[in-house]
């Protein structure tokens, strides 16, 4: 069970650095693409996010 714990942590972990490092790649494309004025819609929507995922090809397993 402690091993169970243990893997678990590590895995939330490092889904949670992912998800940090994805948006903060998601944003960082659309500052450098002139889309400012959308970043405060993808922080706070996520199907709108998960839209802009897609189009700017950003994938989990990039960042894990």
């Amino acid at each position: 069970m402690l091993q169970y714990k243990k893997g678990y942590k590590e895995g939330f972990t490092s889904g949670l650095l992912a998800g940090q490092l994805m948006l903060g790649a998601l944003i960082n494309r659309l500052i450098m693409s002139g889309r400012s004025a959308e970043v405060g819609k993808a922080a706070t929507d996520s199907n709108f996010r998960n839209k802009l995922y897609k189009e700017y090809d950003i994938k989990p397993e990039d960042f894990l």
